[in-house]
């Protein structure tokens, strides 16, 4: 039987680590049934969670009640601020910004549910000329004349590697809890449920909106780049901004910026990333 001194610190941490800094006693039981499975409080001479924590937790309070359930919490709680989207890009409305494949994306739910299900029966094209982005239902024939070009949905191996990163941005004591979902095949069910039961999905949703905007962005460029018709005519763009002047030092300034910037990037970010082989091999001494 564990020591009660190790039940009580991850209460503590789980409770410090939520996203409101408090859970109810049900995402307890469940954080403590997956970290502890043979933990019963009958065994440390409590008749229940609540009496064990009230016992062996101190820092640990009741806040409140959310149904028949208790809220638990930290003696002095952190007030957060309700969490606001933070991606400018989300922030449109009816403004004269030009159409774009991604404003298709971010405005249009049918788009993004169909870019970001892998295993969808509806298919998503591109005008190359026009930047229009269609959704084709399973029994409509697909536009098979230049300039349509289909975009294939988000793979599947990036929404898990997705999934994985937002993993390890969440506190050190429920890592373990969402890793394991990863074995199970359809991984993002049990996934889910661990993140409502860890009052993680409001963090999730805007993380993994970004980085299925990041993809969604790449493979449009991959199209454009490799398409005579997207060669000839370059689609619109999100906005037009002046380029910035070099900076005054030249050369090796902008080589140290450009290295700053490439350091601050995601692993999907750097995936990316279009770097010229040669440049590749010379890195690996290959040459």
């Amino acid at each position: 039987m564990e020591d009660s001194s190790v039940i009580a610190a991850t209460i503590s941490k789980s409770v410090a680590g939520s996203k409101t800094k408090t859970l109810t006693g049900a995402q307890l039981r469940f954080i403590l049934k997956t970290a502890h499975a043979d933990f019963v409080p009958l065994n440390y001479s409590a008749r229940n969670l609540r009496a064990f924590i009230r016992q062996f937790v101190p820092d640990v309070v009741e806040r409140g009640r959310a149904g028949a359930d208790v809220v638990y919490g930290g003696k002095e709680p952190e007030q957060e601020p309700a969490p606001v989207e933070q991606i400018s890009l989300f922030d449109r409305g009816a403004s004269s910004l030009p159409r774009t494949p991604l404003d298709s994306l971010l405005t249009d739910p049918r788009v993004w549910k169909t870019f970001a299900s892998p295993q969808s029966p509806w298919r998503l094209f591109l005008n190359l000329r026009s930047g229009v982005v269609k959704v084709i239902n399973p029994t409509e024939a697909a536009p098979d004349v230049s300039p349509w070009v289909l975009i294939p949905p988000c793979p599947a191996e990036v929404l898990l590697q997705i999934a994985r990163d937002f993993v390890a941005t969440v506190p050190e004591t429920f890592q373990p809890l969402l890793a394991r979902t990863f074995e199970d095949k359809k991984w993002w069910l049990p996934f889910f449920e661990v993140l409502q039961a860890l009052g993680l999905r409001p963090k999730w949703i805007p993380f993994r909106r970004r980085r299925i905007v990041v993809e969604f962005e790449r493979i449009i460029t991959t199209l454009m780049r490799e398409s005579p018709d997207g060669a000839q005519k370059e689609l619109p763009r999100e906005r037009q901004l002046p380029t910035p002047a070099a900076p005054a030092a030249g050369l090796e300034t902008t080589r140290k910026l450009a290295i700053e910037a490439v350091g601050r990037m995601t692993e999907g970010e750097l995936r990316s990333l279009n770097l010229p082989l040669g440049y590749v091999l010379d890195a690996l001494n290959l040459r």
